[in-house]
Parts: structure tokens; sequence; C-alpha cells
């Protein structure tokens, strides 16, 4: 559980977000394609698609998983990067991210993933594919379908 304090500030952020979306206000990968597609203004019904097409589109990695302990540790650390209040990720999110630690729900990540501008987004989005009930997971020290442990843990995607 995160501070009342951190969660207003995610909060506050995440309602930044919104008013760029309800205002029409064209926001780079808020609203917009990303590289070369920076131009095309996505619609506010399209927008919530256009993040879980991102994720599905960038799950490229392949190899071996990392060790499940480097995966978790991945996850502190973005939710301690998130808390800070800056991202306008949504409150649900963040609190769902914490959620996978808590109950040792572990997304596995490959150990190669995809050489771009910041060189982390496939191995990112294997991170939070888990998020909307895709990719896999370490449960219980076995890998499963991200699908199958959410209902296991009577949790809706």
């Amino acid at each position: 559980m995160l501070a009342p304090d951190v969660m207003d500030r995610v909060r506050q952020s995440y309602g930044h977000v919104q008013s760029i979306v309800r205002e029409h206000r064209t926001v780079y990968g808020i609203n917009t394609g990303f590289g070369p597609l920076c131009d095309t203004k996505i619609s506010e019904e399209d927008t919530r698609a256009l993040q879980y097409n991102i994720l599905q589109s960038h799950s490229v990695g392949v190899g071996n998983p990392i060790p499940e302990t480097i995966s978790r540790l991945m996850l502190v650390t973005k939710v301690q990067a998130l808390a800070q209040g800056f991202s306008g990720v949504a409150p649900d999110t963040l609190e769902r991210i914490v959620w996978h630690i808590d109950q040792h729900i572990t997304p596995l990540v490959p150990e190669k993933g995809s050489v771009g501008a910041s060189g982390d987004l496939a191995p990112l989005s294997h991170l939070f594919l888990p998020l909307i009930g895709l990719g896999e997971v370490w449960r219980d020290g076995q890998r499963i379908p991200a699908a199958e442990a959410l209902r296991l843990e009577g949790k809706n995607q």
C-alpha cells in the first residue's frame, strides 16, 4: 500500500493527463502516434486502445527469462519512479503493480529485447503485459500465463 500523500500526487498527475485528453490538446504519446506517426492524432475514444496496443507491439523480447528476483526488482523500481507523481500513470495501474509485488506474481521478462531510442521498450512491455492479462508470470515458482494467474487470484484484467 502506498502512502496517501503519494497517491494524492499520482491522482493529481493523472488528472492532468485526463484533462489533456478531454480538452483535445495534442501531446506526444498521450493522444498521438509514436515515432514517425507523431503527427497522427488519436481520438479520445482510441487513447486507451493506443496504450493497450503499444504494450503488445513492443513485447518482442526473446531468449531465456531474466531471474525472477530481477524482474521483481524492476517492478519495485518502477513503483518508486511512478510514485513521484510526474508520469501521469493511472492510480489503478500503480496499485495493480504493487498488488503484483505483494502477491509474488512476477512478470516473466525475456533476457533479450530490442534496441531502440531508450533500449528498454521490450523489457518494460513484458514487465507490464500481465497488468492487462497478457504474457507470462512466475506464481508459486511456476511459469504460467498471466491470465491464469489473475483468474486464480480472483482478479480481473
